[in-house]
């Protein structure tokens, strides 16, 4: 993943934006093994001058970060689905179909985060945010660099190339009207009866060609 695709409105030269604070959304549930690379990747993006975010169903202790690095830890249990951050994410899992040879865990959290963090935008009153996976290590500041070079973006993803095009959210600037849209859009694929034909005709090719994978986050930011 080395090139950038923005999905930007028409207008041109936006404001330049205040701090736009880097979120990691982290669950063991979706994760798997040594959590030391991600503690990494936190203080990597500290060092760097960033305002970072934690969601996660663990608190610091667990991560065990020096309260000195100024690191904001959102502890939140996925499984109770009264909370208000979660429930939307917990009504997209009562609809998910999965159609991958991924654990159906793992690709039910890469999708269902983007519910989460929808909802904890509204909640903290942020416009845009830079959301960044347990294994992206950043050497920028992201506001400097969002200010320089992609104020017209509203989305800004990473793209594959070569055989296997395919668009990742891992390291990306989200604004939260693209947000709404985006999880609006989700909700759409598995509840309208075309839609969600048409990605079981997506997996079911991947399927007769032997490809691992299936129907992701990646595949509905695509």
């Amino acid at each position: 993943m080395n090139e950038k695709t923005c999905a930007s409105n028409s207008y041109r030269n936006k404001p330049l934006s205040t701090i736009i604070p880097v979120v990691f959304p982290f669950s063991n549930g979706a994760k798997r093994g040594n959590n030391a690379y991600f503690i990494e990747a936190i203080k990597a993006a500290v060092s760097m001058g960033n305002t970072v975010h934690v969601i996660s169903d663990f608190n610091n202790s667990f991560f065990n970060i020096s309260p000195s690095y100024g690191v904001n830890f959102h502890s939140i249990n996925f499984t109770d689905s009264t909370n208000l951050l979660i429930r939307r994410s917990h009504e997209f899992a009562s609809i998910y179909t999965h159609l991958s040879s991924n654990e159906y865990k793992f690709e039910l959290i890469s999708i269902q985060r983007h519910f989460i963090l929808k909802e904890w935008m509204e909640t903290m009153n942020f416009s845009r945010i830079f959301h960044a996976d347990a294994d992206v290590y950043l050497f920028t500041d992201v506001t400097k660099e969002f200010n320089a070079c992609y104020r017209d973006c509203d989305l800004l993803l990473s793209s594959g190339t070569g055989t296997t095009y395919s668009l990742s959210g891992h390291s990306s600037y989200i604004s939260l009207d693209a947000l709404k849209g985006f999880t609006d859009y989700i909700f759409d694929v598995y509840t309208r009866p075309k839609m969600l034909s048409m990605i079981h005709r997506v997996y079911d090719k991947m399927v007769s060609k032997n490809a691992k994978g299936g129907i992701s986050d990646m595949t509905l930011l695509t």
